[in-house]
């Protein structure tokens, strides 16, 4: 990458800033305000990441970050035009983001036990605490620029000792009819001792021109709660997608994730745990089914900092025609994490010869009474399975279809909400018709 056209790019971003900033300044506590020109300042710095830098080794988004974006921007949609891309069937807790902004008057919060507001309105302290923090950045520029642009993101806390029944489905909208939008979406959940609940991420691109989302989402467990999390991305052809999700497990709890990406130009999905309470566990899954010139790159850390906690993590991909995945998985075992159990898994399928995965999966164990194992398989479909599916009358097309279906539904079954786990099967299986 030209590094010149890269300080080039970040100088346009930087000068959006100052424009940007000068529109919302007077709307944001002083706290927020010198964390956010903190995080100017570093990006300013930094500059946009090349493949130079190990991170960022196989995804590239000088191409992306070329385009003339506006930056949010007002939209007229209503929620008619919304409701067309809810998750048939689901009934939720919905919150709707609008090119960044959260949209109160086209959500619907059913739960007395839920407090969801503008995030620069929500609980000074756990703001504070986790707005911006340095433990999810790890001098990455996107974070960096999301907490320079974040303006009108959402606070959600669960009240303490409730269970909420239905789930918390948060819908990302970018309305790029008329432009190029860049999004900076911001999300702090906070579930409160003893809770419980369920949360959705999706993503959602209206009209033809590009769109580029910068998200950030921070979760903080306390003591006995039980959080189920599901990033889903099947976007725009046209959308690139960097979301960067923290989970805080700050008291004995229970945290499982799924991220599925199906569809969009570049995704990039940085999913970090850190286990801060001794009995914390751990679980994630992940599914990227692509094709054509897409990429999709998860980065995965797992951060055990106390004894006795457990992670396992299983990602799953399959690759068609000119598409690129890449899988980078880190677990680390600080030296007082004793009794440590961590599983790291990454297997692919590649459907084509110019489909390529490129595999990390990483340990860094400190800590000498730990039980720790990962690894990584890269492979076609097992010609013996399919002569044994075409035994028994199948096509060729068909036994392929079967066992893609397969490997795929091993993660798709481990999403709780019958209705998504249901809409993701059927495009899985629409994908494989086409």
């Amino acid at each position: 990458m030209d590094l010149t056209k890269t300080a080039e790019t970040a100088g346009n971003l930087v000068s959006k800033f100052e424009e940007f900033s000068l529109q919302t300044e007077d709307k944001l506590p002083e706290y927020i305000k010198e964390r956010k020109k903190k995080a100017y300042n570093n990006f300013q710095s930094w500059g946009i990441p090349t493949k130079k830098q190990e991170e960022y080794k196989y995804t590239d988004f000088s191409a992306a970050l070329k385009k003339e974006y506006a930056i949010g921007g007002s939209s007229d949609l209503n929620t008619d035009v919304l409701k067309k891309h809810f998750y048939p069937n689901l009934e939720a807790n919905t919150i709707i983001i609008l090119n960044g902004i959260f949209k109160p008057e086209f959500s619907n919060i059913q739960d007395k036990n839920l407090e969801v507001v503008n995030y620069a309105n929500g609980n000074a302290e756990i703001l504070k605490k986790y707005f911006g923090t340095e433990v999810y950045t790890s001098k990455d520029p996107f974070a960096e620029l999301n907490t320079a642009f974040a303006s009108g993101g959402v606070t959600i806390q669960v009240a303490k000792g409730k269970i909420i029944e239905k789930p918390i489905v948060i819908y990302y909208f970018s309305d790029t009819r008329t432009q190029a939008i860049m999004t900076q979406p911001r999300a702090l959940i906070l579930v409160e001792e003893n809770a419980q609940v369920q949360i959705v991420e999706s993503f959602h691109t209206i009209g033809d021109n590009a769109s580029f989302i910068n998200g950030l989402t921070d979760l903080v467990l306390h003591e006995n709660t039980l959080v189920e999390y599901y990033k889903i991305q099947n976007d725009s052809p046209g959308s690139y997608h960097i979301g960067t999700t923290v989970a805080h497990q700050e008291g004995k709890s229970v945290f499982n994730a799924a991220a599925i990406t199906l569809n969009g130009a570049i995704t990039r999905n940085n999913l970090n745990v850190i286990l801060n309470a001794p009995y914390s566990e751990s679980t994630f899954y992940g599914l990227y089914f692509i094709n054509g010139k897409q990429l999709v790159d998860n980065h995965t850390m797992v951060d055990h900092a106390v004894p006795n906690c457990q992670s396992n993590e299983i990602y799953k991909g399959i690759l068609d025609e000119r598409a690129v995945g890449v899988f980078n998985g880190k677990i680390i075992v600080k030296q007082d994490a004793q009794k440590t159990n961590s599983f790291q898994s990454n297997r692919n399928i590649l459907l084509s010869k110019d489909a390529v995965i490129n595999t990390k999966p990483q340990l860094e164990i400190f800590a000498d009474d730990v039980k720790c194992s990962h690894g990584a398989t890269v492979g076609q479909l097992d010609e013996e399975a399919l002569f044994y599916l075409r035994s028994r009358g199948l096509s060729r097309e068909s036994a392929i279809s079967l066992l893609l279906i397969a490997f795929a539904r091993d993660i798709v079954e481990h999403i709780k909400i019958a209705p998504l786990q249901h809409y993701l099967n059927q495009a899985i299986e629409k994908r494989l018709g086409n």
